[in-house]
C-alpha cells in the first residue's frame, strides 16, 4: 500500500489457504513490478534515444534557415530532416508494436503453426545477405514441430535474433538455427560466433532501448529494441526466453513450455 513493491508476503511453507493466497498476491507484486520498472525504463529511454535524432533535425532546420540560400540547399536540408523524422517514427512503431503484442490482444489469432517452417522461411530470406556478409548460415530441424501461435509475430523474432547475429558476427563466422523437442517442449534457438553478450547484461538487453557497452555494440547502429520485442512475443507465447554462451559468441533458446506440439 505504501507503494514498495519489491516487498512481498511471508509464507510458512504449509500450502494451506493464507499460504497459497501469498503465493498468488506475490506473483502479482512480482508483475506490477516489473511492468513498473519497464513503463520507468522506457520512459528514460525515450528520452534519452530521441534526443539525437531531434536535436539534428533542429539543428539542421536551423543550419538551413541562416545558410541556406539555393532551391538545392533547401532540398537537401528537407531531405535531412525527413530523414531525421523517420529515425523517430521507427522508434515510435517499434514501441507501439511491443505494447500491442503486450496487451494479448494477438492471442485472438493464434492458431496451430509449422515452427520448423517458419525458421526456414526467415533462414531462406536472409541466406542471401548471411553469404553477402561472408557469414555461413545452416539450418537444423531433424522433426516437424507444431506450436499455438501468430506466424506473423514468430517469425519478427526468428528475424530479429537472425538480424542480431547477422550484424555482430564478423566474416567468416557461422550462425546456425534449429528448432527441436526439447523434453516434449518446442525449442528453438539461434546461435552465432560474435562477440557474445555478457552474463551481467542478458537480463538488462531485454529491456526496451537498452544496448549493450561493449564495442561491438556501440559502432553497430540500432536502437535496442529488437531484443526486447522478442521479449514480448516470447511472453505472449508463454515461452521462457534464455541468453547463453555459445563459446564463442551468443545462443538464444526459446523454449514454448506450455505450446501445443506436433512429433
Amino acid at each position: 500500500m505504501a507503494g514498495k513493491l519489491n516487498r512481498r508476503l511471508p509464507t510458512r511453507g504449509t500450502n494451506d489457504d493464507l499460504d497459497r493466497l501469498a503465493d498468488i498476491v506475490n506473483t502479482m507484486l512480482e508483475e506490477i513490478e516489473r511492468l513498473v520498472d519497464e513503463v520507468r525504463g522506457v520512459c528514460t529511454g525515450i528520452a534519452h534515444d530521441l534526443r539525437t535524432p531531434m536535436t539534428h533535425l533542429r539543428a539542421g532546420l536551423e543550419r538551413a534557415q541562416r545558410r541556406a540560400s539555393t532551391t538545392e540547399a533547401y532540398a537537401q536540408a528537407v531531405d535531412a530532416a525527413i530523414a531525421q523524422s523517420d529515425v523517430v517514427l521507427s522508434r515510435f512503431t517499434a514501441l507501439l508494436r511491443i505494447a500491442e503484442i503486450e496487451s494479448g490482444s494477438r492471442r485472438a489469432s493464434f492458431s496451430k503453426l509449422a515452427l520448423d517452417a517458419v525458421l526456414h522461411d526467415v533462414a531462406e530470406l536472409y541466406e542471401p545477405l548471411a553469404e553477402h556478409r561472408g557469414l555461413s548460415l545452416t539450418v537444423h530441424t531433424p522433426m516437424p514441430v507444431e506450436v499455438t501461435g501468430d506466424s506473423d509475430l514468430l517469425f519478427g523474432a526468428i528475424e530479429n535474433l537472425l538480424d542480431n547475429a547477422l550484424k555482430f558476427t564478423p566474416r567468416g563466422g557461422h550462425i546456425s538455427l534449429g528448432v527441436l523437442l526439447d523434453g516434449g517442449c518446442p525449442t528453438l534457438h539461434v546461435a552465432d560466433t560474435g562477440p557474445g553478450i555478457d552474463p551481467a547484461e542478458r537480463k538488462a538487453v531485454l529491456r526496451p532501448f537498452y544496448r549493450s557497452r561493449c564495442n561491438a555494440t556501440c559502432s553497430t547502429p540500432g536502437h535496442g529494441l529488437g531484443l526486447s520485442l522478442v521479449a514480448a512475443i516470447a511472453r505472449v507465447h508463454d515461452a521462457s526466453l534464455v541468453i547463453l554462451d555459445n563459446q564463442p559468441g551468443c545462443r538464444i533458446v526459446l523454449r514454448f513450455e506450455s505450446a501445443d506440439m506436433h512429433l
